[in-house]
């Protein structure tokens, strides 16, 4: 799979609120990836044109660590959240080819 675009990964990490209630976020220090970022979509904003969203898929390779709903991906200084959790494509034979994740 060609993989052009450089990403950073920030795993989600268990971490305590102000309260004293676990949570789980991205965690601080990123994991860099190869990656293949694809736009599927864009939302704009009647109130703020400059404000406009676009959704993307990412495919990463097989190496890269299994994402989360909680993790996060930088890529170009913008910072992307996963729509739910990134899924496992396999071969016939059974073996990880690549992930794909959803992001906003």
């Amino acid at each position: 799979m060609f993989l052009p675009h450089r990403v950073m990964l920030f795993l989600s990490t268990e971490q305590t609120d102000p309260d004293g209630n676990p949570i789980r976020r991205p965690d601080t220090e990123g994991v860099p990836s190869r990656a293949f970022m694809q736009p599927v979509a864009a939302h704009e904003n009647l109130v703020d044109p400059q404000a406009a969203r676009a959704d993307y898929v990412v495919f990463l390779p097989a190496s890269a660590p299994a994402l989360d709903a909680f993790a996060a991906i930088e890529w170009e200084g913008r910072r992307f959240e996963l729509v739910g959790q990134a899924l496992a494509y396999k071969d016939p034979h059974g073996t990880l080819t690549h992930y794909q994740a959803r992001l906003r």
